[in-house]
């Protein structure tokens, strides 16, 4: 999700898909049940008089599923912060457009933007402030917590699943935008699918020493890109990819070159932006070392009974979890 700063505009168009968490090629939905029976065990200790500020919100997937712990009405206040333009449409909750929001979401509200009232007492993150935990978001934060203050925070965990994956995306992906990779060969392709959409086009291609190379430069770099991904642990991205790619490929007479040019651009485009979040992620990611400097900055802030653990899903490791309250 989208920290502190100025949002890289690759989060803005990514959570203007609709997007409900940053990670939809590893769950469907909310993530999964261990995450779920976090949150509404921190649910459990909220009522009606509380305040809760999500830090990293995106389209507001941790803040609907909160809402939904409580009967209409006696919700806490949620609202929610992101760097990013989001979706409006994740302002309301599941009742639909004409309901009353349960929750809220600024766009465009970076972390160190946050006003110093010290009204919230509840504070959430989930794999969100560690991307841009710098010193004045760090200050901006403690000016938003009210005295009594419950915590909890999901973190990157260095060699969780999920930084293994992005490992692993990154690897494909850099494969597919290298000079002379898949997409590269693709665009190659473009003209000689144009040429090929009458008998005649086919007759001469097939005699054409240049076309024939250029076929076969293509199915090179698709086959070393799989087999690439066959020796990656999480390689399942190539073959998502080369779908994407093939499906174009194949319109390409329908699509006209020009339209096929600006599609297969704007799918690159979308690579090498999903490319910079992966790298994002696997560069926010915490080791021990990193989330101990967490609990200490934490304790600073007047946080005690500060836990640290593991969550996990399926037996995998997803990331950190830091739990506390505040109390002065």
């Amino acid at each position: 999700m989208t920290a502190a700063g100025a949002a890289d505009p690759g989060w803005s168009q990514y959570w203007a898909q609709g997007h409900l968490h940053s990670c939809p090629t590893t769950f469907s939905g909310f993530y999964g049940p261990q995450t779920q029976a976090l949150w509404q065990r921190f649910a459990s200790r909220l009522g009606p008089a509380d305040r809760v500020l999500e830090l990293g919100c995106g389209n507001g997937g941790l803040l609907r599923f909160l809402a939904g712990q409580f009967e209409v009405g006696t919700e806490p206040t949620l609202i929610g912060v992101d760097a990013a333009q989001l979706n409006p449409t994740g302002q309301v909750g599941d009742e639909g457009a004409g309901a009353t929001p349960r929750f809220t979401l600024h766009s465009e509200t970076p972390f160190d933007a946050l006003e110093p009232t010290a009204e919230f007492t509840g504070l959430i993150s989930q794999f969100a402030f560690e991307y841009g935990a710098t010193e004045s978001a760090w200050d901006a934060v403690e000016g938003a917590v009210a005295p009594q203050c419950n915590l909890c925070w999901v973190l990157h965990k260095q060699g969780s699943r999920l930084q293994r994956v992005a490992q692993d995306e990154c690897v494909v992906l850099r494969t597919l935008l290298e000079p002379q990779g898949v997409l590269e060969r693709a665009a190659q392709m473009l003209p000689l699918l144009l040429q090929a959409a009458t008998p005649a086009g086919r007759q001469a291609l097939n005699s054409s020493p240049a076309a024939v190379a250029t076929r076969s430069h293509y199915n090179a770099a698709v086959a070393g890109l799989m087999e690439q991904a066959r020796a990656l642990t999480h390689g399942g991205y190539a073959e998502e990819s080369l779908q994407q790619i093939s499906v174009l490929l194949g319109s390409v007479p329908q699509l006209g070159r020009a339209r096929a040019e600006t599609e297969l651009q704007q799918l690159r485009s979308g690579l090498v932006a999903h490319l910079a979040r992966l790298d994002a992620l696997c560069a926010s990611a915490l080791d021990a070392q990193a989330i101990e400097q967490y609990r200490a900055r934490l304790e600073r802030l007047g946080f005690r009974s500060i836990t640290v653990s593991t969550l996990s899903e399926q037996g995998e490791e997803m990331g950190w979890v830091l739990e506390g309250l505040r109390e002065q």
